[in-house]
């Protein structure tokens, strides 16, 4: 779980998505590639590609914005356990992350939640 540990840390740390944190979590995650310069998903620089890593089961949230001056501009949350109560919604938070951009964070806020849940093969 380190590997996966310094990934998320590396992802939080970015200031834009990259191929080369896109390749990081295609190959961490065993998926097919087709090379270094093949095709894998923009997981860091797409909210639809990062939403592939959402484990199976779980909701999300991710956004724009920051409450404190010193927080990252995107910020999301994998949730699971939804419940209803007229307008409002209650969750259990299962992981957060704060990043650079939304898709930033659902990548690590998504891969933090493999490392709680224990889904890491590792």
């Amino acid at each position: 779980m380190t590997d996966l540990k310094a990934l998320v840390e590396r992802i939080e740390g970015a200031s834009e998505g990259s191929w080369a944190l896109d390749w990081a979590i295609h190959l961490r995650d065993g998926l097919d590639g087709k090379g270094m310069y093949g095709s894998h998903p923009y997981y860091t620089a797409s909210l639809d590609a990062a939403m592939q890593l959402v484990p199976e089961g779980c909701g999300w949230i991710a956004a724009w914005g920051q409450i404190r001056a010193e927080e990252q501009m995107g910020g999301a949350r994998i949730t699971r356990n939804a419940r209803f109560i007229g307008h409002h919604a209650n969750y259990d938070v299962i992981a957060e992350a704060d990043a650079a951009t939304p898709a930033l964070a659902l990548c690590a806020a998504s891969l933090r939640a493999r490392i709680l849940k224990g889904s890491d093969d590792e």
